[in-house]
């Protein structure tokens, strides 16, 4: 095969004795010509790069097909998940041939067996089988986390191992300043692409490994998506490997490295003038997630910052054309006049995104997307927020130690207070809308909720919000009522019992909002 000779000319090539700059543009010529023999490594990368072909024929010619796995509508023709997935078969739509009604745990085992032994000969990729829970008012009952339902679970067949050679260490900077190792492998191919680069994660992690540079090394593909190193071949260790002291200073910056006491991960703490983490900050203040200014890319982020044009998120709002022009890629004479005003515009656009999204946008350590919905909710604006007490923040349904220590850290800084004054004076959101409540009837009133009902959860936290009442994850003295249903967490029923906090039922809880 094309590639094996490929191959065999890069590993020729290695052997000279020529300068590692040499080396690295060998590397990525063989990484590209290897892509272009193997146009479509993998099933994933084939369906998304074909989706986002602007010519619709192009996408046509490809013949995409998919395998659906689940049925979702308010108007399903059945209460159970395998009946509504087979009458989809009826709709004209493609379901999977082998699938299993399970009555116990050993039918279960017996089919991810099953399912194991078929892999290879199935007509598309699998990486596990999906356990679910058939009937969906179960599943509603159950209900979902923010990320995964509750009603199921993936069972995943272990993943493809190859070996190859440790190279050297390099060192990323993340937007909080975190220093992560990664390891640079010799170019091998996995589970449909080319392998270069793996995380090993922190200090304790190459220590725990006993990894050495020059080692021979198993790695895999995490999910059959995310490279990781596994383990070291003891057996294939020689006089030239070399033992890995991790880096004391910032690779781009020089400051030195702090590890906080009980954290494993080492940080830059030079976070003003660290271009790693200026960059990244400014690429998770306009990621979709956050202010979703789409037109903005990574690479003109990189040059802005480079140029001193920017030094944080609130300098966006500064920019105009004229800013823009000067940059490689724009002005009169690449003629692309239109993409720095598109620029702009996005920038400007973003000014309307609520206060829940710019609240995560600002990069607050632990803060995630549904932590900053719920905090925007609950307090209503950053004024309110910057003025809240621990065991305010506390009170709010999502948060815990962590996130309530990260938010007063944060606000505590009068950097960060400037910033935020700015992006206030810029014209963005930070007030969150009033919802228009069913009625007052909860006024006030602070509710935990512990055990399973007749609803969700979540639906039930929803109705104690549109009567005006708050809803939390953790019991505190300014709790007034924990809502138990069937099987309430043992911990909380005693803490509310020695807070003399209110303990009723779901139908008492309904009766107050009647």
């Amino acid at each position: 095969r094309k590639q094996d000779l490929l191959t065999k000319e890069y590993e020729n090539n290695l052997r000279l004795n020529i300068p590692n700059e040499e080396k690295e543009k060998i590397e990525k010529k063989y990484v590209s010509e290897f892509k272009k023999l193997d146009q479509y490594s993998n099933p994933r990368n084939f369906a998304s790069g074909s989706l986002k072909l602007l010519d619709s024929s192009k996408v046509a010619s490809r013949k995409l097909s998919c395998v659906l796995y689940a049925a979702f509508s308010d108007k399903l023709p059945h209460d159970n998940h395998i009946a509504n997935l087979k009458e989809s078969m009826n709709w004209g739509l493609k379901i999977p041939k082998h699938i299993k009604l399970a009555y116990d745990i050993e039918d279960v085992i017996a089919f991810t067996s099953f399912a194991s032994s078929l892999r290879d000969s199935l007509p598309f990729e699998i990486d596990g089988v999906v356990v679910k829970v058939n009937n969906l008012n179960d599943q509603d009952l159950l209900g979902n986390t923010s990320k995964v339902p509750r009603w199921a679970i993936s069972y995943k067949f272990k993943p493809s191992q190859v070996s190859t050679i440790l190279e050297n260490i390099k060192y990323q900077v993340g937007r909080t300043g975190a220093v992560t190792p990664v390891a640079c492998l010799k170019p091998i191919r996995l589970a449909g692409s080319v392998i270069r680069r793996a995380t090993l994660h922190n200090e304790d992690f190459i220590k725990n490994l006993n990894l050495k540079i020059g080692d021979s090394v198993f790695i895999e593909k995490g999910g059959d998506v995310i490279p990781k190193v596994i383990s070291v071949d003891i057996n294939k260790r020689h006089e030239l490997c070399s033992d890995i002291l991790f880096i004391k200073t910032c690779p781009f910056c020089n400051s030195k490295l702090e590890r906080p006491n009980g954290e494993v991960n080492y940080y830059c703490l030079n976070h003003d003038f660290c271009f790693p983490q200026q960059i990244s900050r400014i690429e998770h203040f306009i990621s979709r997630d956050a202010m979703n200014i789409h037109t903005l890319g990574v690479k003109t982020i990189h040059l802005l910052v480079k140029e001193n044009i920017i030094k944080n998120i609130a300098d966006l709002y500064d920019l105009d054309v004229a800013d823009l022009q000067p940059l490689r890629g724009f002005g009169l004479e690449s003629n692309s006049i239109k993409k720095a005003e598109n620029i702009i515009q996005s920038i400007q656009l973003s000014k309307q995104v609520p206060f829940e999204k710019v609240l995560y946008g600002l990069g607050i350590r632990y803060v995630g997307k549904i932590a900053s919905k719920k905090i925007a909710t609950y307090s209503g604006s950053i004024f309110n927020l910057m003025n809240f007490s621990r065991d305010d923040l506390l009170s709010i349904d999502e948060v815990g130690g962590k996130i309530a220590d990260s938010l007063l850290l944060y606000f505590n800084s009068v950097k960060n207070k400037n910033l935020i004054y700015r992006l206030i004076d810029y014209g963005l959101n930070f007030k969150t809308e009033k919802i228009h409540n069913q009625s007052n009837k909860l006024l006030d009133l602070v509710f935990v909720v512990s055990g399973t009902f007749t609803v969700s959860r979540e639906t039930l936290k929803s109705t104690i919000e549109l009567h005006a009442g708050k809803s939390t994850s953790s019991l505190s003295k300014r709790t007034d009522y924990l809502i138990s249903g069937e099987n309430p967490g043992v911990k909380k029923i005693e803490k509310a019992t020695s807070l003399n906090i209110s303990i009723i039922t779901e139908l008492e809880f309904k009766e107050m909002i009647k």
